[in-house]
Parts: C-alpha cells; sequence; structure tokens
C-alpha cells in the first residue's frame, strides 16, 4: 500500500454490528478527514467486518482485523500512519456474535508497534472511557462529542431527496404529513401503545414512523409487533433499510423520540425538535421542545476541532514516514493514479448506466401496479420491487465509491 500520495489511515471500531452510531462512525471520520487531507486514505475494520455482513451498512462493510497476533500487528503497523479506534462503544460487546471484544478494541497494536504507528482512541461519553480503562486499557482516551452531528454533510441534498421519494414510494415513509420518528427500544422501558395513543390524541392524524438504532433483535420484534397492531398511519423502517434512509426519515421528521445518541444528535443537526429516552415526551408533542441551533454550532465546533487535531497528527506521522521516498517513487504513484483515473471513469459511466436502467424498471412497476394488476400479479411485482431494490442499493454504492475514486484519482 504506497503511501506517497498522503495519509494511510486505520478507523477501528464495532462497525460490523447493526448499530447507527457505530456505523456511522466510519462514514464520518472518512468524510472529514478527506475534507481536511483531500489525499489520504481512510480504511475502515471491525472485529469480523465483512466476515459478518449486515445489510444496514448498505454494502459498505469494514475489513476484518483478524487476530491480534504479533504478524498481523507488524502487517498492521506497516500499512497505516495513523489508526482511530473510535465508536460509541468500541468494546464490541456484541451479545448475538457470542464472542469477546476484539484485543484490537482494546489494547491497540500494542508499544512496540505503535513507535511506528500512533494509535489513538475517542470514545463519546465518559462512562465508555471507564469501561475502556477498567478493561485494562493504559492509555490516554480522549472524549468527543458524539460525530453524528457532523451527519449532514454526508448526503448531498439531491440524494436526500431521492432516498426520501423511495421510501415514500414503498411506503416505508408517510408521503404526505411529517411524522414523529419513534425509536423502539426494549431499553427504553416505554408503554409505546400508550405513547403513541397520547401522540395521536395531540394528532389524532399524525402519522408515526418506528425506527430500530440498535443491534438488539428484541427491538426490532417490538417495532413490527407495534406496526401490526396499532390503527392508523404507522410505518417502519427496520428491516431492509440502510443507513442512509435512517438518517434521511430522522431529518425528515416533525419530532424525534428514543435513546441513540446518535439519533438525537442527527435530529438536532437538522433542526428537529427532539428528546432521549426516559424524558417528557408530552412536552416534545405539544411543541414546547425547539432545536437550539447555539447548541448544534458548539458541538459542531468542537467535533470539528477534534478532527482538525487527528488530522494533524495523521499528516505528521505520514510526513515523518514519507520524508526519505525518492521523487521516483512519487512520481511512479502518479502516474499510476493516471491510469486508475482513467478506468474508473469508464467503470463510473457504466455503473451510472446501470443504475438508471434498473430505476426506470422500477418506475414501470409502480405504474403497472397503479394501473391495477390482479393479485397474483401483485405478488410478482412485489417480489421483482424487493429484487429491483437490492440491486439499486447495490449499483448506489459501487456507483458512489466509484464517483469518489473517480474524483480522488483525477
Amino acid at each position: 500500500m504506497s503511501s506517497a500520495l498522503g495519509p494511510r489511515i486505520g478507523v477501528w471500531g464495532a462497525f460490523d454490528v447493526a448499530d447507527y452510531g457505530n456505523l456511522l462512525v466510519p462514514r464520518i471520520f472518512e468524510n472529514e478527514l478527506r475534507r481536511r487531507l483531500p489525499y489520504a486514505r481512510i480504511f475502515p475494520y471491525a472485529p469480523l467486518g465483512a466476515e459478518h455482513p449486515i445489510a444496514i451498512d448498505g454494502g459498505r462493510p469494514a475489513a476484518p482485523l483478524g487476530e491480534w497476533t504479533p504478524a498481523r500487528r507488524a502487517q498492521l503497523a506497516e500499512q497505516f500512519d495513523l489508526i482511530a479506534v473510535a465508536g460509541s462503544e468500541v468494546l464490541h460487546l456484541g451479545d448475538d456474535l457470542n464472542r469477546e471484544p476484539s484485543r484490537f478494541l482494546v489494547d491497540g497494536l500494542g508499544e512496540e508497534f505503535e513507535q511506528r504507528c500512533p494509535v489513538v482512541f475517542s470514545v463519546h461519553s465518559e462512562v465508555w472511557r471507564e469501561r475502556l480503562l477498567a478493561s485494562g486499557g493504559k492509555r490516554n482516551i480522549d472524549v468527543m462529542p458524539d460525530p453524528a452531528i457532523l451527519v449532514s454533510r454526508l448526503l448531498s441534498d439531491e440524494t436526500a431527496k431521492k432516498r426520501l421519494r423511495y421510501l415514500r414510494a414503498v411506503n416505508r415513509y408517510p408521503a404526505n404529513k411529517v411524522p414523529l420518528v419513534l425509536e423502539t427500544s426494549a431499553a427504553l422501558g416505554l408503554d409505546y401503545t400508550r405513547t403513541i395513543s397520547e401522540a395521536r390524541a395531540h394528532d389524532p392524524a399524525l402519522p408515526i414512523a418506528l425506527v430500530t438504532l440498535g443491534p438488539a433483535e428484541t427491538d426490532t420484534e417490538l417495532a413490527r409487533t407495534l406496526a401490526a397492531s396499532i390503527d392508523g398511519p404507522v410505518h417502519e423502517l427496520t428491516a431492509d433499510v440502510t443507513l442512509d434512509d435512517l438518517v434521511v426519515a430522522i431529518a425528515n421528521a416533525r419530532e424525534f423520540y428514543g435513546a441513540s445518541s446518535a439519533g438525537f444528535s442527527t435530529a438536532l443537526v437538522f433542526g428537529v425538535p427532539a428528546v432521549r429516552g426516559g424524558e417528557e415526551i408530552g412536552a416534545l408533542l405539544r411543541g414546547e421542545i425547539a432545536a437550539d441551533p447555539q447548541i448544534v454550532r458548539d458541538l459542531v465546533e468542537r467535533v470539528d476541532a477534534y478532527f482538525d487535531k487527528l488530522a494533524a497528527l495523521a499528516d505528521e506521522s505520514w510526513s515523518e514516514r514519507i520524508a526519505p521516498a525518492s521523487a521516483a517513487e512519487l512520481a511512479r504513484d502518479l502516474a499510476e493514479a493516471e491510469l486508475r483515473h482513467e478506468a474508473l471513469l469508464h467503470a463510473y459511466v457504466e455503473r451510472g448506466e446501470r443504475l438508471l436502467a434498473e430505476k426506470q424498471r422500477v418506475a414501470e412497476m409502480f405504474d403497472a401496479l397503479e394501473a391495477g394488476e390482479g393479485a397474483e400479479g401483485a405478488v410478482r411485482l412485489g417480489i421483482e420491487l424487493a429484487e429491483a431494490r437490492n440491486r439499486i442499493e447495490v449499483l448506489d454504492a459501487a456507483l458512489a465509491e466509484a464517483r469518489f475514486e473517480r474524483d480522488k484519482a483525477q
């Protein structure tokens, strides 16, 4: 992995568990570090990574860290100029995976190898800092605000509008009225039926959008049970939704109520009134709570300062390592980049054409449904729509990757 063009940064965390907040971390780290270091390359890693596939990552899995052996640590220390261990639950408690936390997320590379490649730790709360320290880690651990406060920088307006149109077209999000987005979490201990009844008492036509933002299967089951048992406009965004879908759902809500720190931060930055689990939902429903722009500005400033610091560390480490590199090596890397640009340009055009063809096919199926297909035809079209959606998700992810790689190479 050549380092001549810019720093190589590893971002490690529990990115192989279906947790909204944790999965935002590598996306935001990549976006923010590249804003500061245009030629940097960022690589997300998780204990199992792609070996434990999850649908919510939208086809962007992390690489597996592997075993904490001297050979593997030496390999990673050689590959990167800086490693950031980050996330709300870096210990990767993942009971559903029935395994111990990865030692990489606790001990990094070990003192010997960190002389060559620095490792920094960051968590989003003092609680998680103490848990990490209690696990045996002997290092400085930064506590930073939830980076989800920068989530509005991830999606372009055009992409966000397309995602919203799609969710509405498949009846996963209300089309004519903004909803209350309600996170279903057994940990909240809420009587959800009563909560929804209270919401409807304030507005009988208020649509409810149910989301699960954590990895617990019981939360998804709770959402499905509620969606099936409650009368009135209820929409469920649990299975088969991606990270981008959840961002768009919260960003376009009337209010947000849930336990997730990242969900709360997402609501704040998009100006959506929100309260955390355990707080009074009545005040939210009565319109007595509003998003505070000054709080958002302060949080954004603090997180930006953290990424400024991280980018400076990466640049310093890279500069020290690259100093002996020859001009010939740099020229070779630039030539390779030009060739990669040409190849990616062709791939970008081809994937764009395939994506357009798939979306046209989906539009034709919607037209057929509106024209009044019979019951058998409706079932068939429903299956075809689901399959087409999966193909579009894959192509969307591939197109986004090709677009970035094309621009980076250029």
